[in-house]
């Protein structure tokens, strides 16, 4: 039966319809491995820019620990002239177990370069973090090799750094003196900038503090310490 213009129509339209729609559905391939290839290219971009960002940020760093650059830490900020911390005595706990003896701050920084103090407490949770415990032993390794004293203090109560059921993964050996950043930190200091922990500060032998951070640490952080407990500033 021969079909009516209107029908003829209609079954173009259709056949073109089904041509299209199979067009597009090979398309569809090409068009996702497309879309996939610029995705991996946008990430490598991005890899390769955060690669260059950290080579450069190394050789900063470098250039600042032998002397050839001004020493200007992105994560440290400078001590205020005429501030200084006293070095009493306070606990020293030298390994999980031990119940702590007295002894002077003075005599851990006598004869070193400059010293390192870090104020923690079990109940500061940046302070007791895994990663954190990690980067305070091994900042102290770093430092130690330099000539430079970590003072790793606690401001709990003795009864509760012991007691903590966390304490065989405190940083040995650490010292404690309840409240102790309150005893120790300068008034003006305290004014100015609060008792926020984990605090650190770089002391140079006499106490003066020299650079200061507020916050936790990570590599950046630790290099920039080592910096400037190595070749302090005023």
């Amino acid at each position: 039966m021969p079909l009516s213009r209107r029908a003829f129509g209609g079954s173009l339209l259709g056949s073109a319809t089904l041509l299209s729609t199979a067009t597009a559905r090979a398309d569809e391939p090409e068009t996702s491995a497309l879309d996939e290839a610029r995705r991996k290219a946008d990430a490598l971009e991005a890899r390769v820019a955060a690669l260059e960002a950290d080579a450069r940020d190394r050789e900063s760093l470098l250039a600042m620990a032998v002397g050839a650059a001004p020493f200007k830490p992105k994560t440290l900020t400078p001590g205020t002239a005429g501030e200084r911390l006293p070095l009493p005595s306070a606990t020293r706990v030298s390994a999980p177990g031990d119940r702590g003896r007295k002894a002077k701050l003075a005599d851990a920084v006598s004869g070193r370069s400059a010293a390192v103090l870090v104020f923690w407490a079990t109940w500061c949770k940046p302070c007791t973090s895994d990663a954190e415990l990690k980067h305070v032993k091994d900042l102290a390794g770093r430092l130690d090799a330099r000539n430079v004293a970590l003072l790793n203090l606690s401001t709990d109560a003795l009864p509760t750094v012991l007691a903590d059921p966390r304490a065989p993964t405190w940083v040995y050996p650490y010292w404690q003196l309840e409240d102790g950043h309150i005893e120790l930190l300068p008034r003006s200091f305290i004014e100015r900038r609060g008792m926020g922990l984990p605090l650190i500060l770089v002391l140079a032998p006499d106490g003066a503090i020299q650079w200061v951070r507020d916050g936790a640490l990570d590599e950046r952080v630790m290099a920039e310490l080592v910096i400037a407990a190595t070749a302090p500033r005023a």
